[in-house]
């Protein structure tokens, strides 16, 4: 493999894990989680938490933190599926059309 696209992927990774750390400590900081935190250093207690949330922020399967297209809160597809499904209605017209 080549050193350079190596490099690149591990400044990529470690960029994606800082972004999600990011995101972890603004979603508390706006929840307003840190209340709850009875500790006498609470920055490293956000770097900490931010840093343990940060791999998966659906903790638990509720309305709240859940995948929403699981718990029945969401449209129920992506925009993938969506259009996959377009795709194939397209395709059954042109099918359709040619018989």
């Amino acid at each position: 493999m080549d050193r350079e696209a190596e490099k690149a992927r591990a400044r990529k990774r470690r960029n994606n894990k800082f972004r999600m750390r990011r995101k972890a400590r603004r979603f508390f900081e706006w929840s307003g989680w840190w209340d709850y935190i009875r500790s006498k250093d609470i920055e490293s207690e956000k770097r900490l938490r931010s840093c343990m949330f940060a791999d998966n922020m659906a903790k638990c399967s509720c309305c709240m933190c859940g995948n929403p297209r699981r718990n029945g809160m969401g449209t129920g597809d992506t925009m993938q599926e969506k259009r996959l499904r377009d795709l194939a209605k397209e395709q059954l017209k042109e099918l359709e059309g040619e018989g």
